[in-house]
């Protein structure tokens, strides 16, 4: 039958079964190897690629059966290796799949010449695979890495059905002594220990706690606590993005370890390109930690991490980990569904009272009420303007984060703006809004900082795929932060107030960058004036009133090259204090003292005047609201 491969498959597969196809296709290659020497070449090449390994090596079996000499696709990387002696081996090593490092006790740790002569070669972790048939040992497939620990423990069955398929295909190819000893070996039943029942009976009662949590108790904390409970470990949540959306227990001193384990990830970027298996970092102060990728198919969802504090996971507990990542996709997946769902109706709700009032009846009111949206219950608008195009997959994270540490919040989008509906019984006062403006900015920077910019995402798409496979992650341009603006209402208790208090937000929001430091949050109550202003903002003769007042300073600005029109703004700002203005402006009051005559000849007044003062401001103040409009 013919293989599939991964690209035809039918269904997106992840983890596990993605390396039980991939290793399938390997077998499938190695059955048209003409002769032992391509079938190493073939057997080396592709597992290199399959595990993504800095080293893999074959350590075959003499004719003698006495040692077993090392075979590498490139020779360099055995130029340091020598053969090595079977009774200077490690019974585990020769017996079963390995992985270094475990946390078996056993004599491999300091007999076993393999150990030995791997640890020379300067890799960090290797897990190996004894080739057998019927009981006699062909060889030993390496597998190891210089930086990256992948524990590989929860896939031990599929690389022992692989290995039992390449003993298979390498016997062809034997030397007669050597095929004449597997002919007449006897077959080796394999008869379960006490050791491997017990470690059976745990890995069940570990599916079944977690399992049954999945229908019992279906949320993030729940499986985080189940899985904490297991491994007894910290254990958190994050998102794709890196954001923490719970930990187990909650009482845990996440912050610092947090800050390097996100360093550790940002300089690793293999890790964020699909990769199915679980990695432990390395030492990160006094723990090391251990992330397993939730995802469903070859989409990204986040990440399961556990602290390793007390002692490392053994391969069990890298079965569990794999197991809750897998519960986990299931959870992201109807998250993600209900969180869109909500979200599409809420924002469809959500303009409907803004654009036709008139049409939101009843029916209209009682479907909001079952998206816990109230349109007469107290609350404040948010309106956050996005002042350049942002992409839909960070305003999709941020949807992701508020379902997780704030679910209350409803947000929509209109345009460049994100509309955000605050409960008043959960935001108390200034300070819980303030709070709450803090994190919104906080974390739209970091999600920008993480998702690759999308002109760099365009010009890897116009190049080949092999093209696009060369280009490390790392070269991949992040984001720049958003530049926002952002303005809140006042306490709305009814529709007329809500719509009344989207404007004013939205108003707010739009004069945010002006009134007020970047990215900091501006009250409806503080630009009253501006509210009063704004309907006449746009109109003929508050156009002609603005082209009086200050067309002869820009014209002069852009002929000379100069700063009049700023330097005016500050000079009203100051009330006409020429100390504060000219400190402000980082010049010396001479300087500022001559472009104050210098404005005064061109507009044909005095500044002394109080009433022309306010005719500048007013002109000013309409010119800022005719870009809000």
């Amino acid at each position: 039958m013919r293989e599939i491969p991964a690209a035809e498959h039918p269904f997106p597969l992840r983890g596990r079964d993605r390396l039980h196809l991939n290793l399938r296709q390997i077998v499938h290659d190695l059955a048209d190897a003409p002769s032992q020497a391509q079938l190493l070449r073939t057997l080396l090449k592709t597992v290199h690629q399959v595990f993504h390994s800095d080293v893999t090596l074959v350590y075959l079996t003499e004719v003698s059966g006495q040692t077993v000499v090392p075979h590498a696709e490139d020779a360099s990387e055995i130029a340091d290796c020598g053969p090595l002696p079977l009774s200077a081996l490690s019974q585990r090593v020769m017996e079963a799949p390995y992985h270094w490092p475990s946390a078996e006790i056993d004599p491999i740790v300091g007999a076993c010449a393999l150990c030995r002569q791997l640890s020379e070669l300067g890799l960090k972790t290797w897990f190996s695979l004894p080739i057998r048939r019927r009981g006699v040992l062909l060889g030993i497939m390496v597998v190891g890495y210089y930086h990256h620990e992948y524990l590989v423990e929860d896939v031990v069955q599929v690389l022992w059905e692989f290995a039992h398929d390449v003993a298979d295909l390498m016997a062809r190819h034997l030397p007669d002594p050597l095929r004449r000893r597997v002919e007449t070996a006897p077959d080796q039943p394999e008869v379960p220990t006490l050791y491997q029942q017990r470690r059976m009976r745990r890995l069940l009662m570990s599916h079944f706690q977690l399992t049954n949590t999945l229908w019992t108790d279906d949320n993030l904390a729940a499986i985080a606590r189940t899985l904490s409970g297991l491994l007894r470990q910290p254990v958190m949540v994050m998102d794709e993005y890196l954001g923490v959306l719970c930990v187990a227990p909650e009482d845990g001193h996440w912050a610092r370890p947090l800050r390097r384990l996100r360093r550790w990830v940002e300089q690793h970027p293999v890790l964020r390109q699909h990769h199915p298996f679980p990695v432990r970092t390395d030492k990160l102060g006094d723990s090391s930690f251990v992330l397993a990728p939730v995802q469903m198919g070859t989409t990204p969802l986040g990440w399961l991490v556990v602290w390793e504090q007390v002692g490392k996971l053994d391969d069990l507990d890298i079965v569990s980990l794999q197991q809750a990542s897998t519960l986990l996709a299931v959870h992201f997946y109807r998250r993600g569904l209900g969180i869109e769902r909500r979200a599409e109706r809420f924002q469809e709700l959500f303009n409907l009272l803004i654009d036709a009032p008139e049409a939101f009846g009843p029916a209209q009111e009682h479907e909001a009420r079952l998206l816990s949206f109230n349109p007469n219950a107290p609350q404040y608008v948010m309106v956050v303007h996005l002042q350049q195009p942002e992409p839909a997959s960070l305003v999709d994270a941020l949807r992701l984060r508020l379902a997780a540490e704030y679910p209350e919040v409803l947000m929509a989008r209109r345009q460049s703006d994100l509309i955000l509906l605050l409960p008043c019984n959960r935001f108390l006062n200034e300070e819980d809004t303030q709070r709450f403006a803090r994190w919104l900015t906080h974390t739209l920077h970091t999600v920008a900082s993480l998702t690759p910019h999308p002109s760099t995402i365009n010009r890897t798409e116009e190049k080949t795929a092999d093209q696009a496979e060369e280009q490390p992650a790392s070269r991949q341009t992040p984001s720049p932060p958003p530049a926002l603006g952002i303005g809140i209402s006042g306490r709305c208790s009814s529709r007329a107030e809500l719509m009344e208090g989207f404007a004013a937000a939205h108003l707010a929001c739009r004069l945010a960058p002006v009134y007020s430091p970047p990215d900091a949050l501006l009250h409806a109550e503080e630009v009253l004036t501006e509210r009063v202003l704004q309907p006449i903002a746009a109109s003929d003769t508050a156009q002609q009133f603005i082209r009086e007042r200050l067309d002869p300073l820009r014209r002069y600005d852009a002929d000379h090259e100069s700063d009049l029109l700023h330097t005016l703004c500050a000079y009203l700002e100051h009330n006409g204090n020429v100390s504060e203005t000219a400190q402000t402006l980082y010049i010396h009051r001479t300087t500022l003292q001559y472009r104050l005559r210098r404005i005064e000849q061109l507009l044909g007044c005095s500044l002394d005047s109080g009433r022309m003062r306010f005719e500048l401001q007013l002109a000013l103040t309409l010119d800022q609201l005719r870009g809000c409009t």
